[in-house]
């Protein structure tokens, strides 16, 4: 099952580590919102599971010029580590000093992240 988004029933398996029966994507945002990335609203429904699980996947534009935009600033990579470096280490920093309230970060859990540089794109 693939459609104009390019995810794949194989993509969704291979990041949520479950076997998926059917998934449904969607837009996750409206041109005009801001967002230099593509996000797609994706409802997926795991093998056993009646209800569907929600997820946003944020992909990197397949527009050049957006490309471009991105690879000149590293916002893409910079966001990437936040999500994958920075905000965990903000909790385990406060778990290993004994905080007796552990805030969590705002923002959602990142399943799963890469970077492709210009050149391995090519």
């Amino acid at each position: 099952m693939a459609n104009d988004s390019g995810i794949t029933k194989e993509f969704l398996e291979s990041a949520l580590k479950q076997p998926i029966e059917k998934f449904q994507v969607k837009p996750g945002s409206n041109l005009g919102d801001g967002y230099t990335c593509e996000m797609h609203s994706v409802d997926v429904w795991t093998v056993g599971k009646d209800e569907p699980q929600s997820i946003v996947i944020k992909c990197y534009p397949t527009h050049a010029s957006r490309q471009e935009i991105l690879d000149a600033g590293g916002s893409f990579q910079i966001e990437l580590e936040m999500y994958k470096t920075l905000f965990p280490e903000l909790v385990k920093c406060q778990e290993d000093t004994g905080v007796e309230s552990v805030i969590e970060v705002p923002a959602p859990p990142m399943i799963r992240g890469h970077f492709f540089s210009p050149d391995e794109r090519k």
